[in-house]
């Protein structure tokens, strides 16, 4: 399940681990032997027994990564004849680590297995964690639940060593002291001011110096071209009336969204799950039930699943139809606080606990506001294309301005002068300023196509008069 981690490592922390694995099998801590196979075991390591399944399971996946990362290979060039040694080697090599990193006090707590577990995409379904999909997959790999999780445990113990020497660093007593020079030096300096207003009273300029630096220089001195004009805004919020929208109407379209909502009543549900027919650890887990210990704790000791052990067993709402039936059936028979006997489904044998009712309300007075405002921007939505059309129909070579805003029953307002870096309002909008110096408009004296300023906000402009460049007096 976690090859690829082992097949990915960089090249140094393998050479590590691989040093690893062969002091810890000279030392004599553990010792491999290769075995017949008659018994079930390939290989031991210590006391640890390869059999010939784990290695068959290894030779599979190495066999199914090679033909993902190769499509298109001939599978006869990658018989298990030739996977066995390098599978083999692998199993071993990671056996001689999994027991160096338990010597040396390595473990995975509960959570952060079952962590791993949750995050394993090859487990979810649409995003989540797929309790019957966790359950195929391992029985199509071979695991139970405990042989996995043992499996995995092993794995992230294996990735801790293999960080612990390979992230290891030191820091020699020269660098430290090469730092330590660097880093707490002080510095002393002196610095000197000098102040300009002492200086320059001390100049004095004619008034005939001044006069022939302007005369020579009249570039320095030109206001720049600058021109207003008129324009015709049109927003979704200048027509917006919810005084034209009457208690009735909104009246006819709450009934009309209530006829068609289905208000069901919704449970919310905690639930234990045990993936085996164990009628010893049912009837421990009943006792407990009976004796009302608490069931987010008993969650935590027994749940097997995943998703919900973290959050004490919740499963959210259903309305009757997200579970199997005969979970549905339990569900519909129990009370706030109470929890059900043990419950056959496909996943295994729950224990459920209803925790809460809910039932959808649709009240008039909640959903007024929304209304009325769903109704007003209907309206205007309407309104709104009428008057565009009759924008970009009118405003097309449009002698003035104020026959389109009449016609359109908008208003047209007049901007300050601007030059080309723009203005005020409007005006600082680049695609109104390249507009209003466009030849169209500054030199045709035409009005301006339908700009499109943002989302839902058109403009249209006209030119009301041009400044050009002077010199200043």
């Amino acid at each position: 399940m976690l090859e690829s981690f082992r097949s990915n490592m960089k090249g140094v922390a393998l050479g590590i681990t691989i040093l690893i694995a062969v002091v810890f099998i000279f030392s004599g801590t553990g010792t491999v032997f290769l075995a017949n196979s008659s018994n079930g075991a390939v290989a031991s390591v210590g006391e640890t027994e390869i059999s010939e399944f784990d290695l068959l399971r290894s030779i599979s996946n190495q066999k199914q990564q090679i033909l993902e990362q190769n499509p298109d290979l001939d599978t006869s060039l990658i018989s298990d004849d030739i996977l066995r040694p390098a599978a083999l080697e692998r199993l071993i090599r990671r056996e001689v680590l999994v027991q160096t990193a338990q010597k040396n006090g390595l473990s995975m707590s509960e959570s952060s297995i079952n962590s791993e577990i949750l995050n394993v995409e090859g487990f979810k379904t649409d995003g989540k964690f797929d309790q019957d999909r966790y359950k195929f997959v391992l029985q199509n790999q071979g695991y139970t639940h405990a042989s996995f999780k043992q499996m995995l445990n092993n794995d992230l113990v294996v990735q801790q060593l293999i960080s612990g020497v390979s992230e290891t660093a030191f820091v020699t007593e020269f660098e430290n002291q090469s730092l330590a020079s660097v880093s707490e030096q002080s510095r002393t300096y002196y610095y000197l001011t000098i102040p300009v207003s002492k200086y320059s009273l001390e100049v004095s300029v004619s008034d005939d110096e001044i006069s022939d630096f302007y005369q020579n220089n009249p570039n320095d001195f030109m206001t720049e071209e600058q021109l207003k004009i008129d324009y015709i805004e049109l927003k979704p919020e200048m027509l917006a009336d919810k005084n034209a929208i009457s208690e009735e109407m909104v009246q006819t379209r709450f009934e009309a969204e209530l006829a068609d909502l289905d208000l069901t009543e919704s449970r919310r549900v905690s639930h234990i799950l045990i993936t085996e027919n164990n009628d010893t650890l049912i009837d421990e887990i009943n006792a407990k039930i009976a004796a009302n210990a608490s069931f987010e704790s008993l969650v935590s000791e027994y749940s097997e699943d995943f998703g919900s052990a973290s959050v004490g067993g919740d499963l959210g709402f259903t309305s009757g139809e997200t579970f199997p039936d005969s979970f549905e059936e339990a569900v519909m028979e129990l009370n706030i606080g109470e929890v059900s006997g043990p419950v056959q489904t496909e996943s295994g044998i729950h224990f459920i606990k209803l925790t809460e009712i809910q039932k959808d309300e649709y009240v008039y007075e909640d959903e007024k506001a929304r209304i009325m405002e769903d109704l007003a921007n209907e309206a205007v939505s309407e309104i709104f294309v009428e008057k565009l059309e009759i924008l970009r129909e009118l405003s097309f070579n449009a002698e003035s301005l104020s026959e389109v805003a009449e016609d359109a029953g908008l208003l047209v307002k007049t901007t300050d002068y601007f030059p080309r870096s723009g203005g005020k309002g409007v005006a600082s909008n680049n695609v109104v300023i390249n507009a209003a110096f466009s030849d169209d408009v500054l030199v045709e004296g035409y009005a301006s196509e339908v700009l499109e300023l943002g989302d839902d906000y058109f403009t249209v402009i006209k030119l009301n008069e041009f400044k050009d460049e002077e010199l200043r007096p």
